[in-house]
């Protein structure tokens, strides 16, 4: 008796919870069996072109694209900080324009119910080139927040979502100008000739095509006629005028007309006499057909030191014989900091040596003037010219070959003391036993 008693108890204290129980596994039944969340589409954004210049215009398209959302998403709120060096010009929602202002502060849109979408345009203009050592590209990325329910009447939860990113590359050709006089006197005399020295390097990730420099006669000098090379090539004059007084197309070396490649540069040299002071060189680069970088402007007065050429001379040997050959290897270096395309090798060629025959490592070598051309002799770099001569049979002195190296016209060279080298050689004679 007492056990049933005890049973009935158990069963009526247990009775309540049994019952909460058995609801709480209903309400697990009849509950989806996962949250609901907005979905929106991983590649909203996009960009009308992958490559431009200083003034064009860039148009971005952000979709936010909830088609694929299973909840709606709530107070939305759209941010785009665009890249620098893009202005906005134009902002709308769905075709509506808006506020500039709201790009970055922040523009509300509200709900955008799930299975729909909106759509952001933004139409900027390129005002400001990247500098390095920042990418030549602008990257842009729109971002949002919201809110939703992941089920009737539960809390909202707050989200964020980011776009892909879109670039687009500029093209960004970086110009330097030199002049440089024979005398590199404090001012420059009238009648001294100049040389002056464009070179537009591309420090960009894109290839330029149609690039045009023009190049006027510099204003208080005369151009000296047949003067102007690119790359180290001569390129015909306009009559007697410099060949980009009309402008013409610039290259890199080995590259089509108009193309400097990413990395490359193209060097233009030109030579000029001072009329009067200053002597003013103007250059006007077009990167390709959408507008000049802005003028550059150089003063005659500006004195660049340009090279340290040395020379040496050896046959390998202390003694010759009459009636014998010698060679002799003659080494240029350029200890200066830049390039030079020319250089003048002077062979004193003593009466004691007969039969020459020079052969330069590299360029063409006039024996008679002692111009040595079609160089590209950079900073730190050595070219030799190989010299074969008979001694004289006759010979009775020393034989003694000295050389002496100068730059090209209108460059200087800082240190005169190496530009001067000889060999000498003593007479071994050979008795006739016969």
């Amino acid at each position: 008796m007492m056990s049933q008693t005890l049973a009935h108890l158990a069963m009526k204290w247990l009775r309540p919870f049994a019952l909460s129980l058995l609801m709480m596994l209903c309400a697990m039944m009849a509950r989806p069996s996962h949250a609901d969340a907005p979905s929106f589409a991983a590649n909203g954004m996009v960009v009308d072109k992958t490559t431009t210049y200083l003034l064009d215009t860039v148009l971005y398209t952000i979709k936010l694209d909830n088609t694929a959302g299973t909840a709606d998403a709530l107070d939305v709120t759209f941010t785009d900080r665009l890249p620098y060096g893009v202005e906005i010009q134009l902002f709308s929602l769905d075709g509506i324009p808006q506020l500039l202002t709201l790009l970055t502060d922040g523009m509300y849109i509200g709900t955008i119910p799930k299975g729909t979408s909106r759509t952001v345009t933004i139409l900027g203009v390129v005002s400001n080139m990247p500098t390095r050592p920042a990418s030549a590209s602008y990257v842009n990325q729109a971002s949002w927040t919201y809110r939703y329910r992941p089920s009737p009447g539960a809390p909202k939860v707050n989200a964020s979502f980011s776009t892909n990113s879109v670039t687009t590359n500029i093209i960004r050709l970086e110009t330097t100008m030199s002049i440089v006089n024979v005398a590199l006197a404090p001012i420059l005399n009238l009648g001294t000739e100049m040389t002056f020295t464009t070179k537009i390097a591309n420090t960009g990730n894109i290839n330029t095509s149609g690039t045009t420099l023009l190049n006027l006669i510099p204003v208080g000098a005369l151009y000296v006629a047949g003067s102007t090379k690119m790359n180290g090539v001569t390129l015909p004059d306009i009559v007697l005028a410099g060949p980009f007084v009309l402008g013409g197309s610039v290259n890199s070396p080995g590259r089509p007309a108009g193309q400097i490649n990413a990395g490359e540069e193209a060097t233009i040299v030109f030579k000029a006499t001072a009329l009067i002071l200053p002597a003013i060189n103007l250059a006007v680069i077009d990167a390709d057909g959408g507008g000049p970088v802005l003028p550059l402007n150089l003063r005659g007065s500006v004195q660049n030191a340009t090279t340290d050429l040395a020379i040496t001379i050896t046959n390998g040997v202390n003694s010759v014989t009459p009636g014998t050959n010698t060679t002799y290897t003659i080494a240029v270096k350029n200890n200066g900091p830049t390039t030079v395309d020319s250089v003048n090798v002077v062979d004193n060629f003593p009466a004691t040596l007969g039969n020459p025959v020079w052969t330069p490592s590299t360029g063409t070598y006039n024996a008679g003037t002692g111009d040595w051309t079609g160089l590209t002799l950079a900073s730190g770099q050595t070219v030799t010219l190989t010299l074969v001569a008979k001694v004289a049979p006759l010979a009775l002195v020393n034989v003694v070959n000295t050389v002496i190296v100068s730059p090209p016209s209108g460059v200087g060279d800082s240190n005169t003391a190496n530009n001067t080298a000889s060999d000498t050689d003593t007479l071994t004679f050979v008795a006739d036993l016969g």
